[in-house]
């Protein structure tokens, strides 16, 4: 997460299409394709349901 971190300060944005979501307990696990690259990303705590709801599988999703 700390690399993904890094990389999302220097860039700001990154968007693609969700290919992989899974909502566990506490956490959502996300992976984002962008022009053959796969992101994987996760979100943590109380947004972890919120951002659930709007990132379903095939969606077109920015992450800043």
């Amino acid at each position: 997460m700390r690399r993904i971190h890094a990389f999302l300060g220097k860039v700001k944005t990154v968007g693609g299409t969700v290919v992989y979501r899974r909502l566990y307990q506490n956490r959502l696990a996300l992976r984002i394709r962008d022009e053959g690259a796969v992101i994987a990303l996760n979100v943590k705590g109380r947004e972890a349901a919120k951002y659930a709801a709007v990132t379903k599988f095939g969606a077109k999703v920015v992450v800043s």
